[in-house]
């Protein structure tokens, strides 16, 4: 079975729809584009590949590995490499996809254009919607999620460590994780089984 996510914007926001293909060929590229209601507004044709099955003679897997991914730290040009090369089968992202502060505590993007938004610490659902929202304004990583499968780890960078700052005995403070999560299960391909 393979699985495409589709993203569309609506009010500042980023949604994600999941949509799973099965009877595929193992170890295939499958390429797939969407429409909106049979119109003629179409997405970018994306591409996928499907694992190979366990017992399959497969000598050479080629892994885009990555992780922390701070925004206003700089371009993510490392993601683009692979899909000007062609050089992989899959990316594997590690953690970290997001961070959670306000420009200028964790990485300064004004001098390069690269503010997250929102610019301020990020906190409800409405925040990591539109943290996660700015990610893809970055060309090379909205292409590496064209052109590849990804796996992303899911290591939190709130609720590992972050999260017991922000609540320091202040139980208001729970809700970050589940925020996290939600906004994070909303772009991620799929959850593990």
């Amino acid at each position: 079975m393979a699985v495409a996510v589709a993203s569309w914007h609506l009010e500042g926001a980023t949604f994600y729809e999941l949509y799973s293909a099965k009877n595929l060929e193992a170890y295939t590229n499958y390429y797939y584009q969407f429409n909106v209601c049979n119109s003629n507004n179409t997405s970018p044709v994306g591409r996928t590949k499907t694992t190979p099955n366990a017992d399959d003679d497969v000598t050479k897997v080629g892994l885009a590995i990555y992780s922390c991914s701070n925004y206003p730290f700089g371009f993510f040009n490392a993601y683009g490499n692979p899909v000007r090369k062609d050089s992989v089968d899959y990316v594997v992202h590690l953690g970290d996809y997001i961070y959670e502060y306000k420009n200028g505590d964790y990485g300064w993007g004004q001098s390069i254009g690269r503010v997250p938004q929102p610019d301020k610490e990020i906190f409800s659902l409405y925040d990591y919607r539109k943290r996660l929202a700015t990610y893809p304004t970055d060309l090379d990583l909205v292409a590496s999620h064209q052109q590849f499968s990804w796996k992303s780890v899911w290591d939190d960078h709130v609720g590992a460590g972050g999260l017991r700052l922000h609540m320091d005995g202040d139980p208001q403070q729970h809700h970050l994780w589940s925020f996290e999560i939600d906004g994070y299960g909303e772009m991620s391909s799929r959850s593990q089984d």
